[in-house]
């Protein structure tokens, strides 16, 4: 990437330098993705938890993609209750966060919208993200975090996915005690729920 920067300084930006900066990127969210998923593996069950305000976090995450959404002139809403506190790893739920925000962000139609909701249920707080899409995938909703699995090719090497990120989010939840599930909904949209307890 450094190389890439210093070379457009020289002669500017083109459509071989912008494809080596789309590769790094999504090369290095894969990178992410495979760390994530090898760490959530290794320390299953077995994360140092603290008490901290989820609400915090859930609005401090989800705001490191406000300008890709901007970008994709995305409709964006967050109805995010205060004050929430959990007792949890706070890491893996900031990377939980951001891998389903990075996905809604990535799959949306242009135009279209991003929601993000947490609530307090009882003794369990819900985290929901939702988006719209051109489309829905073929397959049944779970198997969106099948390891690896990517529906579309050609369309998820033009959305930078790897296949990985989903699977990577489920394994941290699992590992934390808690539940994700995808689900369709009408007019083409994908909701991801996680229950922590």
């Amino acid at each position: 990437m450094a190389n890439t920067e210093a070379m457009e300084l020289s002669v500017g930006e083109n459509k071989y330098s912008k494809n080596i900066r789309t590769q790094i990127t999504r090369l290095n969210s894969l990178m992410q993705n495979l760390l994530t998923l090898s760490k959530s593996d290794e320390m299953y069950g077995d994360y140092k938890n603290e008490e901290f305000c989820i609400s915090d976090l859930a609005v401090k995450t989800v705001s490191m993609f406000s300008e890709a959404m901007e970008l994709k002139k995305l409709k964006y809403s967050f109805d995010i209750i205060p004050d929430i506190r959990i007792t949890s790893n706070k890491e893996m739920l900031s990377n939980v966060i951001s891998i389903l925000t990075d996905n809604a962000v990535q799959y949306a139609k242009e135009e279209g919208f991003v929601s993000v909701k947490l609530i307090k249920k009882d003794k369990t707080t819900e985290l929901s993200i939702s988006n719209n899409c051109e489309s829905l995938p073929q397959c049944e909703a779970e198997k969106l975090f099948d390891r690896f699995y990517r529906e579309d090719k050609a369309r998820t090497q033009k959305n930078g996915g790897s296949g990985i990120g989903l699977s990577a989010a489920q394994s941290i939840v699992n590992s934390l005690g808690g539940e994700i599930k995808a689900e369709y909904l009408p007019e083409n949209v994908i909701k991801f729920t996680v229950v922590i307890q």
